[in-house]
């Protein structure tokens, strides 16, 4: 095995700060046998006031094209984050591409963990929490990929809020993204144009125990999985549950939230109250052809328009048009 670094920073208050944290890592190996890349970053109790450009920049990579194992594990525990005007975290990971498409060289193992941290009082449109991946050529290799977001505030903020990008070309594996436990308070884009959150290709996602309140954005927040995730080889599994939506509204539709998946998504135990509707789905059934939608003992009161709305199309040829792609 390589050397697999392992950074803490921990107890650090940073103010009027640009570019802080750059970490890029790109091993390469020349002995035998498979090797297997780990890297380890973990941030707690880390105070930025001000910040006006990209803070923390994480780029994993590899152009070594043998057999061989990627793990990465970044962490933001208990950190404070005010008066930003630029994306707090982007992280991407390439690991290379296969050497034959018809075996399987790579094994890559990624979580990406925010936690019981603090967003407040900033203004940037495109993205705090950006969440990127790729690989080409990789129909045999195996991937799992884990972003989670839980116990934290989102609080007197403009601008898109998270963005995740599930990997694109491997088949096998498994996306998850957890958003649990976390308050979004007084969040709007002001007059930019943009949505609170955008997600794409994760087969597994988790709303659980989530308050969104008094929020005001031009768009809809949008989850994508365009025929299950891998190409159809898994069909999407999205709960949202225990969650509350209070005074939510976006400025062209009705409701709050669109969908666009093949598999089975359950809506259980919300609440939503005082806005004007909360999703719009639409099943796109290319590989997979079944689509499904749950909605089971929720609370829908004091609002204007729809629960759910709902459309169906068994086949597209290209990218729906409110499809977005990583700046």
């Amino acid at each position: 095995s390589s050397p697999s670094p392992i950074l803490n920073v921990v107890d650090m208050e940073i103010d009027d700060g640009s570019g802080w944290f750059g970490h890029m890592y790109m091993p390469g190996y020349s002995g035998l046998g498979t090797p297997q890349f780990e890297d380890t970053v973990l941030f707690n109790n880390v105070t930025v006031n001000y910040a006006w450009d990209q803070i923390f920049y994480f780029e994993i990579s590899t152009a070594f094209t043998e057999k061989r194992t990627l793990i990465s594990d970044v962490q933001f525990t208990d950190c404070y984050f005010s008066n930003i005007g630029s994306r707090i975290v982007y992280y991407y990971l390439y690991p290379g591409e296969g050497t034959d498409p018809t075996m399987k060289t790579v094994d890559v193992m990624d979580t990406f963990t925010f936690d019981n941290s603090t967003i407040t009082e900033s203004t940037y449109r495109y993205g705090y929490i950006s969440i990127g991946s790729g690989g080409n050529n990789m129909p045999n290799d195996y991937w799992d990929h884990m972003v989670t977001l839980a116990d934290n505030e989102f609080i007197d903020t403009y601008g898109r809020l998270f963005e995740a990008w599930a990997h694109w070309d491997f088949v096998k594996g498994n996306d998850e993204f957890n958003l649990v436990n976390n308050n979004f308070d007084n969040c709007t884009d002001g007059s930019g144009n943009t949505n609170p959150f955008y997600l794409d290709g994760f087969d597994t996602i988790r709303f659980s125990g989530n308050t969104f309140t008094d929020m005001d954005y031009a768009y809809t927040g949008d989850i994508y999985d365009y025929g299950g995730s891998n190409s159809g080889a898994k069909p999407a599994d999205w709960l949202f549950m225990d969650n509350t939506w209070d005074n939510c509204t976006n400025r062209q539709w009705s409701e709050v939230i669109f969908l666009e998946f093949a598999g089975d998504v359950r809506f259980v135990n919300n609440e939503v109250m005082n806005q004007n509707g909360l999703i719009s789905i639409m099943t796109w059934l290319e590989y997979t052809g079944t689509g499904s939608l749950e909605i089971i003992d929720n609370e829908f009161h004091n609002n204007m328009a729809y629960f759910v709305e709902y459309g169906s199309c068994l086949l597209y040829t290209s990218p729906s048009p409110r499809d977005q792609r990583p700046n």
